[in-house]
């Protein structure tokens, strides 16, 4: 790696560290909370309060087995192990055995009834960081981990917070990471793993935009790749084909910001919250995949960065996070996603 180039990551891993510090700056403007916990705009009653995580949290991930949601790695003043599972149907957090390599920024999925997580790194100061390559399944039964094959990523340039992002998915019981490394050639690349053989192929085209981190997301046999622009301008979006191996490129969503998460259901894509120059965000997108455009959505009741994102039945559920301090969060609010006249573009 060049030392201009080095010294760009360096200049990107500070301006991204110094946001994080920024605190939230002017209002956001939201319904007032209804009766039930329930946030309004305009008439309509949308997101809702959930019970909190038993400890605040941001930079994990989170997955659906059997309609209960994983929550599982992570940071809270520490790099954590903690893997909490929710249940929708009473409401409620249970402590489930700890991941054996405690990370954060990691890859999240489930496939086939288990839950994997992947990569990820560990670290309180962003100039001193320790990745992992590890590959570990959770088995929600049996309540019991298990250690599969390593991601097979370069070794980032050095162990600084801006060399190395990856995001993932399932398409078809198989699991697609994306990866930002400044030590591979072009400084992307896209992972395909099976589960069931236990085998990474790297033989696969990398994503069409750079410096970034991802947030990514599956629909109808297509992955959805959204990226933190530059110091959160826009924010490149692409789909991927995995039965080509072919990328598109996608309108942008229309506020510029980075951090959010990205959830798929209802036949359309929802980038929400999110990290700007101003503060942490509350602002909802969402995006048809046959559409040119995204519609923005009744904003969250909690401005967040770096949440968990999941999907359970008809209904979305927005999980801890940061605020615009870099505080985690644990609160969770959900809102339905039932089909309302008029909402497509």
């Amino acid at each position: 790696m060049s030392g201009s180039k080095r010294a760009q990551c360096l200049r990107r891993s500070f301006l991204a560290v110094t946001v994080l510090a920024v605190s939230l700056a002017g209002p956001w403007v939201h319904g007032q909370p209804a009766e039930g916990g329930e946030a309004t705009a305009i008439g309509q009653v949308v997101w809702t309060s959930r019970a909190p995580m038993s400890v605040p949290r941001t930079d994990f991930g989170a997955a659906v087995v059997n309609n209960k949601v994983y929550a599982i790695g992570g940071f809270s003043g520490s790099t954590l192990s903690l893997v909490e599972e929710y249940d929708p149907a009473n409401d409620s957090w249970t402590r489930k055995a700890n991941m054996p390599t405690p990370r954060r920024l990691l890859v999240v999925v489930a496939a086939n009834g288990k839950i994997y997580a992947i990569g990820g790194a560990a670290f309180t100061n962003p100039n001193a960081l320790t990745y992992s390559f590890a590959t570990e399944k959770f088995d929600p039964v049996a309540n019991t981990w298990a250690t599969r094959a390593d991601i097979p990523l370069d070794p980032p340039s050095n162990n600084v917070l801006g060399n190395l992002f990856i995001g993932g998915t399932v398409v078809e019981g198989r699991i697609y990471v994306v990866a930002f490394n400044t030590n591979t050639p072009g400084t992307t690349a896209t992972y395909e793993y099976d589960p069931e053989q236990d085998v990474w192929n790297t033989d696969r085209a990398p994503v069409p935009f750079s410096y970034t981190r991802y947030s990514v997301a599956s629909l109808n046999g297509r992955i959805y790749v959204l990226g933190t622009g530059q110091i959160f301008g826009p924010a490149p979006f692409a789909e991927y084909d995995p039965s080509m191996d072919l990328w598109v490129i996608k309108p942008s969503p229309s506020i510029d910001r980075g951090y959010h998460s990205l959830a798929a259901a209802a036949n359309r894509l929802h980038a929400i919250g999110g990290l700007s120059l101003q503060g942490a965000l509350g602002t909802v997108e969402t995006f048809y995949p046959d559409g040119a455009a995204w519609r923005a959505e009744t904003p969250l009741m909690t401005p967040r960065h770096s949440a968990g994102s999941a999907v359970v039945g008809r209904r979305i559920y927005v999980i801890g996070g940061a605020n615009g301090s870099g505080v985690p969060l644990a609160s969770v609010e959900s809102r339905s996603l039932r089909r309302r006249a008029g909402r497509r573009p």
